[in-house]
């Protein structure tokens, strides 16, 4: 079996600008002989058609309210827009790619999270068969976070806990989370690394806060699953996907 790489994009990441530096990383590393997933959040370009539409965006412990209106601005921005954009400019590159989310064979079945969310879910199960078949032919995958109810709701996934599921399924090798953020800062510092025993103790003493606590409790969980590298890091310009493979001179490692 080939190495297995996932790489979670945050909005800053995600910028074309950005993305075509991406492309000379994703190409050695489909050389070398890896398959690779990237899964893409997209909350800032959601943040932007919401306020366009004037439906208000209020977040608990880093997870957006998500309520009718909204949940159809997310899919329509997540699956419509910035997926599609994302695998165009992989083909254009050369890079065969194919745009998926949670509703394409069921791949995330999610329930409700809770209520005072609206339409956000928690996964139940992730079905990876589409994308190991999509890997056996060579294709990169590129994951939307939404999720489908048994009874076909759409529900709206945070991007990291999609991206630790998804990891744990596919039986990963690395796991990467593209941040806008310099790693994991403890009082502006970053952290070179840190242990999945600490991470709840470092939530609870208010050292992470907003989109760093889900992004702390998708490691954990991935980590805890198996998962043998982990890291958070930015991006730091072409052969950053390279170097976090290799070492650990940018970010902060999660440690078991």
């Amino acid at each position: 079996m080939s190495s297995r790489i996932l790489v979670k994009l945050s909005g800053k990441v995600i910028g074309e600008n950005t993305f075509r530096e991406m492309v000379s990383d994703l190409k050695q590393l489909s050389e070398q002989g890896y398959s690779i997933a990237l899964v893409h959040g997209g909350g800032k370009k959601i943040t932007h058609f919401l306020n366009k539409l004037q439906i208000s965006s209020n977040f608990i412990n880093g997870l957006r309210v998500t309520n009718q209106a909204a949940i159809e601005v997310v899919e329509m921005v997540l699956t419509g827009l910035i997926n599609k954009e994302l695998t165009r400019w992989l083909n254009r590159e050369n890079l065969p790619a194919v745009g998926l989310s949670g509703s394409d064979d069921n791949l995330i079945i999610a329930r409700q999270m809770h209520s005072e969310l609206g339409f956000v879910g928690e996964i139940e199960k992730i079905n990876a068969e589409l994308i190991e078949v999509l890997w056996e032919n060579d294709k990169i995958v590129v994951i939307a976070p939404t999720g489908t109810s048994k009874d076909g709701e759409c529900y709206n996934i945070n991007a990291d806990h999609s991206a630790s599921a998804i990891a744990i399924a596919l039986e990963v090798d690395h796991l990467i989370f593209l941040s806008d953020t310099e790693g994991v800062l403890d009082g502006g510092k970053k952290l070179d690394k840190l242990s999945v025993e600490k991470i709840s103790e470092f939530i609870q003493a208010g050292s992470a806060s907003d989109g760093m606590i889900p992004k702390l409790n998708a490691c954990k969980m991935a980590k805890t699953a198996g998962v043998n590298s982990i890291k958070i890091a930015p991006w730091a310009g072409p052969g950053t996907l390279l170097r976090l493979i290799e070492h650990s001179d940018i970010g902060t490692e999660i440690l078991g």
